[in-house]
């Protein structure tokens, strides 16, 4: 902690700053996280189950594993940016995460239209 009160006052500010924008972007991005999955399980409650080709997950199981698959490489691709990773990683990640919302999108599609016959 030597360093920190003879650091000048420009980066002790820098500091404070960055370490509550990060917690007031995690609390943000928990509660956002937490509303999605909440609004989620209501809509397939009040719509019922729908049995597809993996009757083994219930729809509740796969909506978790959809959010959790796009959350984690949300995280990755903030950690490859905040520690100034590579260049080419950052887009891969974020193709990976477009490609998993898309995967979502159709799972949740096709919920809705098996569920409407």
């Amino acid at each position: 902690m030597r360093w920190w009160s003879t650091a000048s006052i420009r980066v002790r500010l820098t500091a404070w700053y960055s370490g509550v924008l990060t917690l007031m972007l995690i609390v943000y991005a928990s509660a956002t996280f937490l509303a999605v999955r909440h609004e989620f399980y209501e809509q397939l409650e009040q719509e019922g189950h729908v049995e597809d080709a993996h009757p083994q997950l219930t729809a509740e199981q796969r909506v978790d594993q959809q959010l959790g698959e796009i959350l984690v490489v949300l995280v990755l691709g903030l950690i490859n940016m905040m520690r100034g990773g590579s260049g080419n990683t950052s887009p891969k990640l974020m193709r990976l995460r477009v490609l998993l919302q898309f995967v979502a999108i159709v799972i949740i599609m096709f919920t809705i239209w098996v569920m409407a016959r």
